[in-house]
């Protein structure tokens, strides 16, 4: 999640919660603004082949943002579709196409867990209100996790501190060593 500038969006989808957060960067470390309950495929988590009713997991981009009224109603108030399959998925012989993130049917309040042909569902005001808090609708990037591991930010900050004077330390060792062969 560390991406080095503020205002940097992802969208991180907790796929066994069934909830979707909506992270920003903020004052040198990303957090959750918003959280909203998902629906995901029928069959659940871990897309292979078009047709199977699974939800892809995985890093993905938004590609763009269709408005409900030029979509048929099942998608709500509308759509952001993903650049699924990703060039990871084609290597691994993945297939499919349309996977979106969007609406629900009117008069509906929300989906059951598993409701979706593999599209990851909101209610209609939680799409709205996630839409409008994007600041782009294009190459968002989304991370789709069937196996979240939550960490304290400390402990992330330290870890990323650790490899930082390990990196350091090592390039130190390196520059001592070429500067004491060139004086041998």
């Amino acid at each position: 999640l560390y991406t080095g500038h503020p205002g940097y969006q992802l969208i991180y989808v907790d796929v066994p919660a069934s909830r979707l957060y909506l992270f920003e960067y903020l004052n040198d470390r990303p957090v959750a603004v918003q959280d909203y309950y998902v629906s995901i495929g029928h069959q659940g988590a871990g897309k292979e082949q078009e047709g199977d009713r699974r939800t892809p997991i995985g890093i993905y981009h938004t590609t763009g943002y269709i408005p409900g009224q030029s979509l048929h109603e099942r998608y709500g108030y509308g759509a952001l579709p993903i650049n699924y399959p990703n060039s990871l998925d084609k290597s691994r012989a993945r297939s499919g196409h349309g996977i979106w993130l969007h609406g629900t049917e009117p008069g509906w309040i929300n989906r059951g867990p598993r409701a979706s042909e593999g599209c990851i569902t909101l209610s209609n005001p939680d799409f709205e209100e996630l839409v409008t808090q994007l600041g782009s609708h294009r190459d968002i990037p989304i991370v789709i996790d069937d196996d979240p591991e939550w960490v304290e930010a400390q402990q992330v900050q330290q870890a990323r501190n650790d490899i930082l004077t390990s990196i350091i330390k090592s390039i130190d060792h390196t520059m001592a060593s070429l500067s004491g062969d060139h004086h041998a």
